[in-house]
């Protein structure tokens, strides 16, 4: 019913997680729990593709069937170099005086 219950279940139980909501999926991932993210809408779709989160369509049961059945170690890559050049595009230049 709230985040302490959710962090307080994936810490001492370290469940997998299998579900919609992409932050419970993050933090279950934090965790170092194992994760799979049933895509709803285009923001878990996109994150796959920018940084290798592991996603499963929306009734693609052969695809959740096996990372249930196997073990699928999460191999997330966050891309800091494209990251640091999008935030760099809003710090303020002084002009000269």
């Amino acid at each position: 019913p709230n985040l302490e219950s959710f962090n307080s279940l994936i810490k001492n139980y370290r469940p997998d997680y299998i579900g919609t909501r992409l932050h419970a999926g993050i933090r279950s991932l934090q965790y170092k729990n194992r994760a799979l993210i049933i895509g709803i809408d285009n923001r878990a779709l996109e994150m796959a593709r920018d940084i290798n989160l592991d996603i499963s369509e929306r009734g693609n049961l052969a695809k959740i069937s096996s990372f249930i059945d196997n073990y699928f170690p999460s191999q997330i890559t966050i891309p800091i170099k494209e990251i640091n050049e999008w935030k760099h595009q809003f710090k303020i230049v002084s002009p000269p005086i």
